[in-house]
């Protein structure tokens, strides 16, 4: 690899390192539950992400989580491209080269095996037999120094080594005690596995920061005293760890089941007894009640016409809500009434949506999302709203829709669990706020920022915060000419150019403004005086560049101002020595600019032009340009 290839890679690895404005970066692993794993929207999730996100609220900053396979997540820490490590175990080895806040949880590591390997029954009998762990982990590490003479066998995830005891590929595995607890309940594995003996090793957890970020150490542990002092942290733990089973706590559970039912049975034995007598003293009574009953029977058939008034009249009212309106068995997860307008909605008629779920209508993913949505109905029992979700309709129509979901209570008639769903249409509101809030912010030519939107950065990067700060002030070159000779379009051509080597030259964190007709700025937050220059050399060449695939020429005139560390940028100072930097330029290299922006035109017109017009234009522009170049000769 070459010098220059070194620096570029070099500079590629410290701008992805570089951390958005006020966004806390968290890794962790993604398949670690119930500390982090990802939900089934594939949003992360447990107590790790719960107590994640609270830190970054009591710290005033915006929490971004991103669950990695869990060597990629230390190497995400190590190489600067995260902040924080939601969570790893404590060990003096570690705590050489990383620094830890205050241990918010206690992490047991604990030998499992089979419930029918009766011959292992402590962790001596493990020598010699195959050992599941995680790979890089802490249990990893134990193994080895301690059960060396077990045959190690490596997997990416806790949940990964499990399945493979229980498939019997490993005799036993070596993890986290509450990860495997909560595996057992999710995948209902009951039974199938059981704790050789005592935690083999109990060590605290934490978050983890690279050794030299005293700062972020020192807010994580304010935030965390606030989250133990409030209570905060002691009822995200109870949540996620208070419902994990025991082994024997199930066998005893079943063993009393058993017995419950062997009461119950003769229970049932003695209720039959009983119940035989009072039907024979019943039998005595049936003549007297028959007149009673024949009431009965009328009296119910006047009750049932009258609700079936109250059903079609009902049914005529939910035809002609404007709103969609579904209602599904939750048991089967398919839908049994729909009214008319989700006709309209999704342009099918009713009986080919009723009948069918939600998979079958609109695919697996969005299926997915509308059954865990129910589940989260179902078992609040309360009337939820959920966000937009992007649906493709049966005509493949890209749409978003909200859902507003509530329990139905039972009927008589129908003791089945029914979910009432209302749903509104809000893609063209959403594209027409979108499409509101883009232009309120951007150039309409370029895509670039506009100017409004510049100055509210100005006024933001004037605080202080962001130093060291630079300023670019950008002029083209020979507009004028482009737009009187070659016409408006060219000289637009020229301005989105112009756009376009400015975006591939800053970074996403940089401003790019397009402030006047062919005036553009650029803020560069965070940024040493030998980087914005760097920028300047690499914007020059990307100029170069476009200008030697482009039938038009464009010179950049630039201005740079810089503010180096230490007290507020006067952002307004900045502004006019950059304008005065970029006049400079535009006057030392005007004659060069000129003569090559007359150059492309004359070449862009060639010598069988058809538009007079054009052509005088130009010629008495050039005749101007030699006269005034002449008497500065």
């Amino acid at each position: 690899m070459g010098p220059r290839a070194l620096s570029l890679l070099i500079f590629f690895v410290v701008a992805l390192s570089l951390p958005a404005e006020g966004v806390l970066r968290v890794v962790g692993d993604r398949n670690f539950p119930p500390f982090m794993f990802l939900d089934e929207r594939g949003e992360p999730s447990g107590m790790d992400a719960a107590v994640a996100r609270l830190v970054g609220e009591r710290m005033g900053e915006e929490v971004s989580i991103d669950l990695l396979p869990w060597a990629e997540a230390v190497l995400a820490l190590e190489i600067g491209s995260a902040d924080i490590l939601a969570a790893m175990r404590v060990t003096p080895e570690r705590e050489g080269r990383y620094r830890f806040a205050f241990p918010h949880c206690v992490n047991k590591l604990t030998a499992f095996t089979r419930v029918a390997a009766t011959h292992i029954n402590t962790s001596a009998d493990l020598w010699g037999r195959r050992v599941g762990v995680q790979r890089r982990d802490l249990a990893e590490d134990f193994c080895r120094q301690y059960l060396s003479e077990s045959d190690l066998w490596l997997y990416d995830d806790q949940p990964q080594a499990l399945r493979a005891l229980a498939d019997g590929e490993v005799d036993a595995f070596v993890g986290n005690e509450a990860v495997v607890y909560y595996t057992i309940a999710r995948d209902h594995l009951t039974d199938l596995f059981r704790a050789l003996e005592a935690p083999l090793l109990s060590s605290p957890y934490a978050m983890a920061m690279r050794s030299d970020d005293r700062a972020m150490a020192a807010a994580v542990n304010k935030a965390l005293t606030i989250l133990k002092q409030d209570g905060t942290l002691l009822q995200l733990q109870q949540r996620w760890t208070r419902a994990l089973p025991q082994n024997a706590a199930l066998r005893r559970q079943l063993l009393y089941t058993a017995l419950g039912a062997a009461f119950l049975g003769g229970v049932g034995v003695l209720g039959m007894m009983i119940l035989g007598w009072r039907v024979r003293r019943a039998t005595r009574h049936l003549e007297e009640e028959k007149e009673l009953l024949r009431r009965e029977v009328e009296e119910r058939h006047r009750v049932e016409r009258d609700i079936e008034r109250q059903r079609r009249f009902i049914s005529a009212v939910l035809e002609h809500v404007p709103e969609a309106i579904l209602v599904k068995d939750l048991s089967s997860g398919r839908y049994t009434m729909l009214n008319r307008a989700v006709e309209t909605l999704f342009g099918l008629p009713r009986d080919h949506l009723e009948g069918r779920t939600d998979e079958e209508i609109f695919g697996l993913t969005p299926g997915e999302i509308f059954a865990a949505q129910d589940r989260e109905v179902a078992q609040s029992s309360q009337a939820h709203t959920f966000p937009e979700v992007p649906v493709l309709t049966p005509h493949r129509e890209s749409r978003l829709f909200t859902f507003t979901k509530t329990l139905l209570p039972p009927s008589p008639d129908d003791p089945s669990d029914h979910l009432l769903a209302i749903v509104q249409d809000v893609t063209e509101r959403r594209r027409a706020e979108e499409a509101l809030r883009f232009a309120s912010f951007h150039d309409a030519l370029t895509g670039l920022h506009n100017r409004g939107y510049f100055e509210e950065e100005m006024r933001r990067l004037a605080t202080g915060r962001f130093n060291p700060v630079g300023l670019l002030v950008c002029d083209v070159d020979g507009l004028r000419i482009v737009n009187n000779v070659a016409g408006h379009a060219a000289g637009d051509t020229l301005i989105r150019g112009a756009a376009e080597v400015l975006r591939r030259t800053f970074r996403s964190s940089d401003v790019v403004a397009r402030i006047g007709g062919d005036e553009f700025a650029i803020l560069l937050p965070q940024c040493p005086g030998p980087v914005a220059q760097s920028r300047c050399r690499d914007l020059a060449r990307h100029v170069e560049e476009w200008n030697a695939s482009s039938p038009l020429y464009l010179g950049l005139s630039l201005g740079l101002a810089h503010h180096q560390e230490g007290g507020k940028p006067s952002m307004e100072r900045l502004f006019r020595e950059a304008d005065q930097a970029m006049y400079r330029h535009k006057e030392a290299t005007r004659e060069e600019v000129m003569e090559k922006v007359f150059a492309r035109v004359a070449s862009l017109l060639g010598e069988g032009e058809d538009d007079p017009v054009a052509r005088r234009q130009w010629e008495d522009l050039r005749s101007r340009w030699d006269t005034r170049g002449s008497s500065r000769g």
